[in-house]
């Protein structure tokens, strides 16, 4: 409606635009992409545990988060966000997922982990987040270098990718003659940038959808200014 008459709606509208400006102005973060390669030479810039040999509070820690991503075929207008089942004692996608367990909307476990990566020796590295599926080898083969060395910073991998759509595989190998320079690159407060907790009663429309579940049409898509999206990565879900 055009027209707000009253406090509640007043402080309701104030509610909307502030939640907009914040939202406007969320810190973003760029992502590891392939850009068509398959081997891709890779610093961790994060450790996954705080105990581990090179943590570095500043750099804080990778993490895996249990989220939910929108279903719609169109992945313009897909969104994902943190499960809330514990944090708030309900998640409108968890019920979605009991009312249908093949439409999609089943919690997923999503590696982020700031990296380094450069395709050449003589590139200069980039910097961005990964993701990936905590569950997939590759996400296995990360948790077991971290749990082995007791660290996945310092040292350069070489990271293949193999396969195509839902049988790709990328693997992991300490890269035994090249060592990168990630001097001043500083990891990204992936809290903050790529991770987003919504509330349960905002959900729906988050996601794209109307309380009943029906698809509310392109109007509340996301954009590049109101979500960052991960690459497609569809591959080993």
């Amino acid at each position: 409606m055009a027209i707000k008459k009253g406090l509640a709606s007043l402080q309701g509208y104030n509610k909307e635009l502030l939640d907009a400006a914040a939202e406007r102005n969320r810190p973003k973060a760029d992502w590891f992409k392939w850009d068509n390669k398959t081997e891709v030479y890779m610093n961790f810039l994060q450790e996954l545990d705080p105990d581990s040999d090179n943590y570095d509070e500043a750099q804080g820690l990778g993490v895996v988060a249990i989220e939910h991503f929108s279903v719609q075929e169109d992945f313009r207008k897909k969104r994902h966000a943190l499960c809330t089942a514990e944090s708030q004692g309900a998640c409108w996608a968890c019920d979605q997922h009991r009312n249908d367990r093949k439409a999609g909307w089943g919690p997923k476990s999503s590696l982020y982990i700031t990296v380094a990566y450069a395709f050449s020796e003589d590139e200069k590295p980039k910097r961005g987040v990964l993701t990936r599926n905590f569950n997939s080898s590759f996400g296995q083969d990360v948790l077991a270098e971290a749990v082995d060395e007791n660290t996945i910073v310092g040292r350069t991998y070489k990271v293949r990718k193999s396969g195509a759509g839902t049988t790709t595989a990328w693997s992991l190998k300490p890269s035994k003659t090249f060592q990168m320079d990630t001097s001043g690159l500083e990891a990204y407060d992936l809290e903050n940038t790529v991770l987003r907790e919504i509330a349960v009663d905002q959900q729906p429309a988050f996601y794209g959808y109307a309380q009943d579940g029906g698809e509310i049409g392109v109007s509340v898509a996301p954009t590049e200014s109101t979500q960052e999206k991960p690459p497609a990565a569809n591959d080993e879900w």
